[in-house]
């Protein structure tokens, strides 16, 4: 049974006026002990470190260093995450890996992954190479995977949440791409919280007072317009409220989205579509829409022409 939608609400509470030596990885040892039937040798030969005179120097001491040294000697990129993971590099082996990984022409597979085990601070430099993983990471949905390399691997956050960007929440609201329902829901809650830090500010810049008067909360005033531009058909009208609000973004087409919502509104009436598509039915549909759309597929529509 296809789940029905609740509208967008606004509920607001309303407020009252030096770098440390190379050591021992301790944690890459016992990892390569934990291989199974496979001895530490046959592990670090797994991850890429084919030299035996490398494999003995890791295992005389498992020090960062000689670790660090076969890493860069042997490109053994698969090796890195474990490397990293859990372990404070200093920063002079953190610039050797960065500066093996930036040399590379192609990216390695595990590149995200040893991208996130670098401090944030120094993950912006690894940009031009991850632009090819988002549409791994997530196929059919290269907005999403921009939005996970963007925020996910480079700032580590979540790619949808209050402090993603409202052009870029609005963009993968928008995008003629799946979305399920908990996604899509999960993307108008940010943009609404996003209203309503927008409303403080502008609140704050204008000397409004944020007192309830008479029933009337101000904040909600404000933001109400956006709540109901995310209820409405293909969200519309939704830029506009946002820019009333401060947000720096322009009007997007919604053409191809129209296009896509109809087919997959199509699709999953014939039955012929996954749950994976439904939040962006509910999008193109609007939220009143949709529920009758849920109606009309869980009365026995669905297979029909």
């Amino acid at each position: 049974m296809v789940m029905r939608i609740i509208m967008v609400q606004l509920a607001i509470l309303v407020s009252v006026a030096m770098s440390a030596a190379a050591g021992q990885l301790a944690g890459l040892k016992q990892l390569a002990e934990r291989a199974g039937t496979n001895t530490a040798a046959e592990r670090l030969v797994d991850w890429g470190i084919t030299n035996g005179d490398a494999r003995a120097a890791i295992m005389a001491g498992w020090d960062e260093d000689a670790v660090v040294d076969a890493v860069v000697k042997e490109k053994a990129f698969s090796m890195i995450p474990a490397v990293m993971g859990g372990t404070a590099l200093t920063l002079q082996n953190r610039e050797r890996i960065k500066g093996l990984l930036l040399a590379e022409p192609v990216a390695p597979n595990s590149h995200p992954e040893i991208v996130m085990n670098f401090p944030i601070e120094e993950r912006a430099a690894f940009k031009d190479g991850l632009v090819r993983f988002g549409g791994a990471r997530f196929p059919g949905r290269p907005e999403l995977g921009g939005l996970w390399v963007k925020y996910t691997v480079l700032q580590g956050i979540d790619p949808v949440s209050a402090k993603t960007s409202e052009d870029d929440l609005v963009r993968l609201l928008l995008a003629p791409e799946p979305m399920s329902i908990g996604e899509a829901m999960t993307c108008k809650q940010a943009i609404k919280d996003n209203a309503i830090r927008l409303a403080r500010w502008r609140m704050r810049e204008e000397g409004k007072s944020f007192v309830v008067k008479d029933g009337v909360n101000p904040l909600v005033v404000l933001v109400q317009p956006v709540v109901d531009a995310l209820n409405t058909p293909m969200c519309a009208g939704l830029e506009a409220k946002l820019r009333v609000l401060g947000a720096d973004l322009q009007d997007r087409d919604r053409a191809e989205l129209k296009r896509v919502g109809d087919e997959y509104a199509l699709g999953t009436l014939r039955g012929d579509l996954s749950p994976a598509c439904l939040g962006k039915i509910s999008i193109v549909l609007g939220a009143d829409d949709y529920n009758r759309f849920v109606d009309e597929y869980n009365n026995g529509k669905a297979g029909k022409k």
